[in-house]
């Protein structure tokens, strides 16, 4: 199996399939046969006796390893792909995941920076040094027509027209494109073609960007460059050149370019790929719908009338229960003072009454006791 994998990466490259995609792919082949050996005599796997079953043993196995949803669909994709190969070379004659579903995945929005940011960015190389004024040209470059960092490496002056300000750009699987360029990148460029004889070597060519040594740069390389300048703006690490590619289609959808365009610019087999694009904030949106739509404008100036004036209705209101709970609370007042006054008025009559009661009450034993005594003086008279 391993030769045939070999075979397989070697199809790729003649596909056109670039060299991260390729080792990648090797990759994921190589750890699917490792995990197989277990399953066959020998541990020789016969890949023309694998079953969908140990593929889906493999994808738990890289689940539990960690590899995430997104991982696993890639790894799925490579292992598809190598089977549709040997069924061409007739190495095989079944697909095992011909029927399998990928996995679900979230796809994550891309990091980019703001409009502000992406100027300062730009401007940040010395240019008063010939790198600063070489990589400053990359950057503007990059952020003018949307270029991969390998296409960047990759760029000759012969594809760059000064003149009508366009760039031929060979894309991935050497799928070529045309795309605009900036005023402001061709002045750059120009700065920077001034500078470009000193490092020029026999191994330069027609080269557009040149490291010290008089060679192309690699992608790693451009990154290294880049490197710096991204993290001064971003404050955090993850950031990459291919940042500012997701920059400019950004700021170009954001600002009404058309996404078939982008996706053009950008080199994207599918519109799917450049939809992930649209992650605009639904505020921008809101915001670009009331600016621009008549029927929408008008609801939106009657909706801040409507709630200035409910604003001041409903502080008008508040100020009048302010002062409606005042004056209840003063009439309160007032109401518990008579009570008490009347209270204390009807506590002293009572007791004045009492006392009343009391000397009457008095009185009316003296009178009885006199009764009582006249009673007794008259019994004695008659004895």
């Amino acid at each position: 199996m391993q030769q045939t994998i070999k075979d397989f990466c070697q199809y790729l490259k003649v596909e056109g399939k670039s060299s991260h995609t390729i080792i990648a792919y090797e990759k994921d082949l190589h750890q699917l046969e490792h995990f197989l050996r277990p399953f066959f005599p020998d541990e020789i796997v016969q890949f023309t006796q694998i079953i969908p079953l140990q593929i889906r043993d493999f994808l738990r196995n890289r689940n539990e390893e960690g590899d995430t949803n997104r991982t696993l669909v890639r790894k799925l994709i490579a292992i598809n792909m190598f089977f549709k190969f040997c069924q061409r070379t007739h190495l095989c004659e079944k697909n095992p995941v011909d029927k399998m579903s990928l996995p679900k995945y979230e796809k994550k929005l891309p990091k980019f920076f703001n409009e502000e940011d992406a100027a300062l960015l730009v401007e940040l190389p010395d240019s008063d040094n010939i790198y600063g004024v070489r990589n400053r040209a990359i950057l503007e470059l990059i952020y003018s027509s949307g270029l991969r960092a390998s296409e960047i490496a990759t760029t000759r002056l012969s594809q760059l027209d000064m003149h009508k300000r366009v760039l031929l750009v060979h894309g991935k699987r050497n799928k070529e494109r045309v795309v605009p360029v900036g005023k402001k990148a061709i002045l750059a460029i120009q700065k920077y073609l001034q500078y470009r004889p000193k490092h020029v070597s026999e191994d330069s060519g027609d080269t557009l960007f040149l490291t010290k040594s008089g060679k192309a740069f690699n992608q790693k390389e451009i990154w290294g460059v880049l490197a710096k300048y991204l993290y001064a703006v971003a404050q955090e690490k993850g950031y990459s050149p291919h940042v500012l590619r997701h920059t400019f289609a950004t700021h170009l959808l954001k600002n009404g370019a058309d996404l078939r365009a982008i996706q053009e610019m950008l080199g994207h087999e599918q519109l799917s790929t450049t939809e992930i694009y649209t992650h605009v904030t639904l505020e921008d949106v809101q915001k670009a719908y009331h600016k621009a739509h008549p029927r929408a404008r008008e609801h939106s100036e009657k909706n801040d009338s409507a709630r200035t004036a409910s604003c001041s209705t409903a502080k008008e209101y508040r100020e009048k229960n302010d002062t409606a709970r005042s004056e209840s609370c003063s009439t309160a007042k007032e109401h518990r003072e008579k009570n008490d006054t009347a209270r204390s008025e009807s506590c002293s009559t009572a007791k004045e009454h009492s006392e009343k009661s009391d000397i009457a009450r008095t009185a009316s034993c003296f009178t009885e006791k006199e009764h009582i005594s006249k009673d007794i003086e008259e019994k004695e008279d008659e004895t």
